[in-house]
């Protein structure tokens, strides 16, 4: 069973390493209980989507909020900063998965990455998403088919995940316009700036004034 009951741990510049992929497999599958603790602010290279399944989840990232109930999904690119914690008191449950844009994309520079998997990478709109039950079930679903496939684990099941995440990021990118290279470079030195300030505070929290 390669469902990881979530932990996460990030160094002082608020990265988690995820090194959970099972046989070269891209993709992590997590189940985190937001009502005993919350996701610290942090950042890894893979993209990260996933279903509330039990409470209401506030989501944020440097520049976005998202009040997340129970059936909802969502969305977080990769390298951006986000936590996640429960906003109401009672069970908060969560199902992730994270998954490396080389699944999709393969490799840089493949049509696959720059057709499909550069343009969501690199635009500002999508540093996250809320992905509504009911106005974005066919998302959703993508997303709850593939927890489900990895949870269980039948033979095929890693082309099934791939199929279906490859399919998720062509609606997420879907008639969204690609961004001017000087936009997309103003975006990914802002998010890095954000990183830095992250890590200042890590290192600083506690000391005095």
């Amino acid at each position: 069973n390669m469902i990881i009951e979530g932990d996460t741990i990030v160094d002082e510049h608020g990265h988690e390493d995820l090194q959970h992929f099972s046989s070269g497999f891209l993709v992590g599958c997590y189940f985190d209980d937001l009502e005993k603790k919350s996701i610290p602010w942090h950042w890894h290279e893979e993209m990260e989507t996933g279903i509330v399944m039990e409470g209401m989840v506030m989501l944020h990232t440097p520049k976005q909020e998202w009040k997340l109930q129970k059936g909802d999904g969502f969305f977080i690119n990769s390298g951006m900063l986000h936590e996640m914690k429960s906003c109401q008191e009672g069970p908060c449950k969560v199902r992730i998965l994270a998954f490396h844009p080389r699944l999709v994309g393969t490799e840089e520079n493949s049509i696959f990455w720059e057709k499909y998997v550069r343009p969501v990478l690199e635009h500002p709109e999508i540093e996250s998403l809320r992905l509504d039950q009911d106005l974005q079930s066919a998302r959703r679903d993508l997303i709850e088919a593939s927890w489900l496939s990895c949870r269980n684990e039948e033979y095929g099941y890693e082309s099934q995940v791939r199929e279906n995440l490859t399919r998720l990021l062509l609606l997420i990118g879907d008639g969204r316009p690609q961004m001017l290279m000087e936009n997309a470079e103003k975006y990914r030195r802002y998010n890095e700036r954000t990183k830095q300030m992250l890590t200042f505070i890590k290192r600083h929290f506690g000391e005095e004034l």
